[in-house]
């Protein structure tokens, strides 16, 4: 009895963790349009670098007043390898936070450059939205005690896009 309690156990266990209860494999990831993930991949490609879609955030708004839906993505990339040698992305402990935006042309997009935003030592962008033609970012940045691995202290900030591209604005504080 003790053995088929026990296979029967093991069998459930497997059952489960094939089934993704546990064990479970990568998180869903956001769909983006081809254009947007080529291009992510691409600037990844470039430094020798690793870029994971679930730390991605993507917000959609118009952001130049066509009427049609802009994507705005904050994306990082982790482990540089520049001209380092070994494998693309596990070249340091290190990741920078880009945001690119895509404007709605038709049936495609049109990439707007990226920018970099953040990263270890910097600051964390924790989501982005698009509020008026402009895109707001909720930060973590750095309090005075913090761990390189943890910025704590909550923060805001807003890009907008201009004819050179994107650029961070100041926010008033009330």
């Amino acid at each position: 009895m003790k053995t088929f309690t026990a296979t029967a156990f093991v069998v459930a266990l497997c059952v489960l963790w094939f089934s993704n209860g546990i064990g479970a494999s990568e998180p869903q990831c956001r769909e983006l349009p081809v254009q947007a993930k080529a291009a992510i991949k691409k600037h990844a490609t470039e430094i020798r670098g690793a870029e994971y879609c679930r730390y991605r955030d993507v917000a959609e708004g118009d952001l130049d007043g066509d009427g049609a839906i802009d994507l705005a993505i904050a994306y990082n990339i982790e482990g540089v390898c520049h001209d380092q040698p070994g494998r693309p992305g596990a070249c340091e402990n290190n990741h920078t936070t880009f945001l690119t935006v895509f404007l709605r042309r038709g049936t495609g997009y049109e990439q707007i450059p990226f920018i970099q935003v953040g990263g270890k030592g910097r600051r964390s962008i924790a989501s982005v939205s698009i509020i008026d033609r402009r895109i707001e970012a909720d930060t973590l940045e750095y309090g005075d005690r913090d761990a390189l691995c943890c910025p704590s202290k909550k923060g805001r900030t807003r890009f907008a896009l201009t004819v050179r591209g994107l650029s961070e604005e100041a926010l008033t504080r009330p």
